[in-house]
């Protein structure tokens, strides 16, 4: 009897330490992407199974082939566009997006996201930006486009977050102001 006891406490003292050894924590304001499988194939290059674990750890078994961390956080992004027939003055737009919370939007951020160096994220986020004020504002000159700046501002809002959803984020704040003599 004593035997079996004595198994059992070590067993249980084992799982113990296994599962404190193999516990993944979650750093606050992110999340855990568990790509399953031993494939070595980036996220972006295909389509792994994979879990995403936002604001909690998971364990990383035998089956877990990489543990990355996706970032929630807001990034800043800055655009100055031209304005037309008004070469000293320009539409500086700021914009503040974030990795959306949501559980699609996890998914979709992983895969499209995960791993791409700031500065790409950022060209994409300026690229985007700088078309949706082009749209927005349509060749109009500075008066036009003052005179008219909730206007400008809801359809720069409308065209960018369609673009951010493409790729699993969100529109935090966008600021427009005309910068310039």
């Amino acid at each position: 009897m004593t035997i079996v006891l004595e198994a059992l406490l070590l067993l249980a003292g084992l799982s113990v330490v296994a599962a404190l050894l193999f516990r993944v924590r979650c750093p606050p304001g992110a999340a855990l992407v568990m790509t399953l499988g031993s494939s070595d194939q980036a996220l972006r290059s295909g389509a792994p199974s994979f879990r995403v674990l936002s604001g909690k750890g998971g364990y990383r078994t035998p089956s877990v082939g990489a543990v990355d961390v996706l970032d929630l956080g807001p990034t800043r992004v800055d655009a100055f566009v031209s304005l037309e027939g008004e070469p000293r003055r320009e539409l500086h737009a700021l914009l503040q997006v974030r990795v959306s919370p949501r559980e699609d939007m996890l998914r979709r951020a992983a895969v499209r996201v995960l791993g791409m160096p700031r500065r790409d994220l950022d060209a994409i986020g300026e690229g985007a930006l700088s078309v949706a004020v082009r749209d927005a504002i349509g060749g109009r000159d500075a008066d036009e486009v003052e005179g008219d700046m909730p206007g400008v501002e809801e359809d720069t809002r409308a065209t960018v977050a369609a673009l951010l959803e493409q790729l699993g984020m969100e529109l935090v704040d966008l600021r427009l102001r005309i910068k310039g003599e």
